[in-house]
């Protein structure tokens, strides 16, 4: 009889319906403008992932606008978890193929990987992490990103 009384105070006293949840997920449409990548960045998906080591989960990249003139991508996050990534095409379209493949690897690192920004610098004057907030400029790319590829995707990934 305790017992019964003990579970059926501890039922009515939970906090929330837990059926209201499974609701609103069916009222859900999903936020992103769209649900495919652009297939102009499937080459930098597939070495980020041949770095990473698995695949991605669903974060579609495709070209935006983008409000901010000094902003060539962002990550986009929603309430339910969606993700995409958007790409500035002016930014795009003036950057070498190491600058491309950088930008999208540090855009996913905020995607997949959570991470943040990173604004230290090495003594040399190169940034510790790809995940600094600036995209290598060419002499940034010729001096640390390329020399330096195994020490930035280790840095990266956490190895």
């Amino acid at each position: 009889m305790k017992a019964s009384l003990l579970l059926s105070l501890m039922l009515l006293s939970s906090c929330g319906n837990p059926f209201s949840l499974i609701k609103d997920l069916r009222k859900h449409t999903d936020p992103r403008p769209t649900l495919t990548t652009n297939p102009m960045f499937i080459k930098y998906i597939n070495e980020f992932e041949a770095e990473y080591g698995r695949t991605i989960g669903d974060i579609p990249i495709n070209f935006a606008f983008i409000s901010k003139p000094q902003t060539a991508a962002w990550c986009n996050e929603w309430d339910y978890g969606e993700k995409n990534i958007e790409v500035s095409e002016s930014h795009w379209n003036n950057m070498s193929e190491k600058r491309r493949q950088e930008l999208i690897f540090h855009e996913l690192g905020h995607c997949e990987l959570n991470l943040d920004h990173n604004e230290n610098y090495e003594s040399d004057s190169c940034p510790t992490s790809i995940m600094n907030p600036y995209v290598f400029n060419d002499y940034g790319v010729d001096n640390c990103y390329t020399p330096k590829f195994n020490y930035y995707m280790r840095q990266l990934f956490g190895r």
